[in-house]
């Protein structure tokens, strides 16, 4: 007889646990864990301006769309292997833990750059110090979304955090010219440094000048005023305010010397490049060389008289140049206006290079100059 109540099963009790059998949601054991990321902020200490004004952190948040097509109006800098620090803010909001204990690594992928921290898995926002695994030794360009991980030993498993993050970065030789402050380095000039120049992956001072000169002279399509050789860009022979955007942006494509070594020394010292302004005056007939936008040429200021690029070099109708700016390294030259020079001569070697002693032409107290006649001039002082 029965008393109506089911049988107690064998080997049980009334105080035996039931394990788990519905849903993992349901399940009192069950681990569980859901968070996002909220803020991203680069912190190397290097100012940059987007659109002409500082970029201030977050460089990403929650709700703001940064994403311009071509990377995030809020970019940063950073300084190669080496050189600065390599670390910045992530701010990771977890919403939900199932009992899950401990810490959980956070990881990012932006480009060939790997970023990582620890971050508490309990509810609520956590502030983590992220570190950037590998800074390159060269100059570098990262864009795009960033997923993050949260990598949770006592999960056994990663858990992707609901929301990527649009992110760029730019990693530069040296701290930038101090000519771009206020309003910091300018994400436009870098832009096209990486993209138009092509300076990704340069390593020193010298290879990144050597590609800015060159791209200025031959890549850029600008031309040699060869009516009256004035500049176009706002600086004189010792250097000045230049109208980098104007520059960049080609509004004209006429320039003289004083322009290009601007162009040079600006762009470069985005890069952390610092480059000498040098200037020769007299400077005097110059040997048969690439004038930008010209090509061959010893007769500079041709269309002013007539003549022809090229003259025989006694003809009483040749032009020369009265003085001469251009850039320089450690004593090596950048002339982005004739030859191009690409930093690989000494002074000495760059003036018997470019100028012409053999033409009987000189008179009146026109002379040329000497390597010893360089002057070190200020050069650019501020870019707008």
């Amino acid at each position: 007889m029965t008393n109506g109540n089911d049988p107690t099963p064998p080997n049980s009790s009334a105080g035996d646990a039931t394990p788990c059998n519905s849903s993992i949601q349901s399940c009192p054991y069950a681990k569980s864990l859901k968070g996002m990321v909220t803020e991203v902020s680069w912190t190397s200490g290097i100012s940059v301006s987007y659109a002409k004004k500082t970029v201030t952190p977050p460089h990403w948040k929650l709700g703001d769309n940064v994403n311009d097509g071509a990377g995030s109006n809020r970019p940063g800098v950073y300084l190669i292997k080496g050189k600065g620090v390599d670390t910045l803010t992530v701010k990771v909001q977890i919403t939900e833990n199932q009992n899950v204990s401990g810490t959980g690594t956070l990881t990012g992928q932006l480009g060939n750059s790997t970023m990582e921290g620890q971050c508490p898995t309990s509810v609520g926002e956590h502030s983590v110090n992220v570190k950037i695994k590998e800074l390159p030794d060269c100059v570098q360009w990262y864009q795009g979304d960033v997923s993050w991980g949260l990598e949770v030993a006592d999960l056994g498993a990663t858990i992707t955090l609901d929301n990527a993050t649009r992110l760029e970065v730019f990693v530069v030789l040296d701290k930038p010219a101090t000519f771009y402050e206020p309003p910091g380095v300018w994400t436009e000039a870098l832009r096209f440094l990486c993209d138009k120049v092509g300076v990704v992956g340069v390593k020193t001072g010298t290879e990144g000048g050597s590609k800015i000169a060159q791209y200025c002279h031959s890549s850029h399509s600008l031309s040699y005023d060869t009516m009256r050789g004035t500049p176009k860009f706002g600086v004189s022979n010792s250097g000045g305010t230049f109208m980098l955007d104007n520059y960049i942006n080609k509004i004209t494509s006429v320039v003289n010397c004083y322009d290009q070594a601007a162009g040079v020394q600006s762009l470069s010292g985005a890069l952390g490049i610092a480059l000498d302004w040098y200037y020769l005056n007299p400077y005097g007939y110059i040997n048969t060389t690439n004038l930008v936008g010209v090509g061959s040429c010893n007769n500079p200021f041709y269309k002013s008289n007539g003549t022809t690029p090229v003259i025989d070099v006694n003809d009483t109708k040749r032009t020369g140049f009265g003085n001469h700016a251009f850039d320089g390294l450690a004593g090596n030259v950048f002339d982005s206006c004739a030859g191009p020079h690409l930093g690989t001569e000494t002074t000495a070697q760059y003036v018997t290079a470019a100028i012409d002693t053999t033409t009987t032409k000189y008179t009146g107290g026109f002379k040329p100059g000497k390597d010893t006649d360089i002057q070190t001039l200020g050069g650019v002082s501020k870019v707008v």
